[in-house]
């Protein structure tokens, strides 16, 4: 219980200080929960790939991201003396009743997770994940370089960080994998839990205009969640707390939140496009499939804007669907170039039956 509730703080310590302090540097208009884990997630992915990729030490790289995040905790600890009206709005959104809901919310899952634990009943997807994290941890011990000589686009389509970046934390603990997977799966599951109670508590803000019902929305949806989603045998946060793909879901609400934002031009464009690149990578890097999710709502939802917008009765404003026309005929060029590299670059015969 100790390894864990370490492994829970060290993890929570890493995925919300450096997102929450560019949030706080930059006066990022984003959510300062799941926003700032989103952010946090992608600083660690992709300085680690950065490093990975020029063959760089584990030491060099632990060098360089944590004097990156001393200095955003410095820049961030001086501008709190100065922005009084933005701490004033941040400490306002600690003590609310929406950020107190989803505490008792998380506190009642902690309890169920701490008695029940990940599903690790074989053939549980688990165990390959459990194994490929021991494996990454052999290989630290054997090596100091993160990277193997290979080429960028080789790190992209390979193995996850995940594994790697948990095996490091693991070696850093002086424990094996079994062990850290507790404390990770416990996190990440709170983590994802927090991306689905935020996200649909934005989502009712278009039904309803008092914040009791959203709350509402926000609890039943995360509750829900949590019950229903998965199998007759599993929940998918179970089952799913100890791999890639649930890390990929928070950054994935985030991102689309950020995304709907643009659409319902609540944000400014440049900025919000230019958080979305990151996050996007990090998600392809750390599981595709909810990078290739994301892209197909982008589309979907960008189609059905820009028609709304064109037959409705103010349609003669081109400010009402440039945004939707342009994520509209992006995401059609990626399609169509995704298409055209999986027909001409890849071997239809052994995708299997389709």
């Amino acid at each position: 219980m100790l390894t864990s509730t370490l492994v829970f703080l060290v993890l929570a310590l890493h995925s919300f200080v450096p997102g929450f302090c560019l949030h706080y540097i930059l006066r990022l208009n984003t959510r300062p929960f799941f926003g700032s884990i989103a952010v946090s997630i992608s600083l660690l992915v992709l300085t680690h790939l950065l490093c990975r990729a020029v063959d760089l030490t584990f030491q060099f790289w632990f060098t360089f991201y944590y004097i990156s995040v001393s200095a955003l905790v410095v820049v961030a600890a001086l501008r709190f003396c100065q922005l009084k009206h933005f701490r004033r709005t941040i400490a306002s959104i600690i003590i609310s009743s929406k950020t107190i809901t989803f505490l008792i919310t998380s506190a009642l899952f902690t309890i169920y997770f701490v008695n029940f634990g990940t599903y690790t009943e074989i053939p549980s997807d688990y165990w390959q994940h459990v194994a490929r994290v021991q494996a990454n941890i052999l290989q630290i011990e054997g090596s100091d370089l993160l990277g193997n000589n290979e080429s960028l686009g080789k790190l992209v389509s390979g193995e996850s960080p995940f594994y790697q970046l948990i095996a490091l934390l693991a070696s850093s603990l002086k424990i094996n994998a079994i062990e850290i997977s507790h404390g990770t799966s416990l996190f990440y599951g709170v983590c994802f839990l927090a991306a689905v109670y935020f996200f649909s508590f934005d989502l009712a803000r278009g039904t309803f205009k008092s914040v009791s019902p959203r709350i509402a929305v926000a609890f039943i949806s995360t509750v829900v969640t949590l019950l229903w989603l998965g199998t007759a045998s599993f929940s998918y946060v179970r089952y799913y707390a100890f791999a890639p793909s649930i890390i990929n879901m928070i950054l994935y609400f985030s991102a689309l939140s950020i995304f709907l934002d643009q659409l319902q031009r609540r944000t400014e464009l440049l900025p919000s496009s230019l958080l979305l690149i990151p996050l996007f990578l990090t998600m392809v890097l750390i599981h595709t499939q909810e990078a290739l999710f994301f892209t197909l709502m982008v589309t979907g939802l960008s189609f059905v804007v820009l028609f709304r917008s064109i037959f409705s009765p103010n349609s003669l404003r081109c400010s009402k669907f440039a945004i939707p026309a342009m994520w509209a005929s992006g995401s059609l060029l990626f399609w169509v170039g995704l298409v055209v590299l999986a027909v001409g670059y890849l071997d239809i015969n052994k995708w299997g039956y389709t």
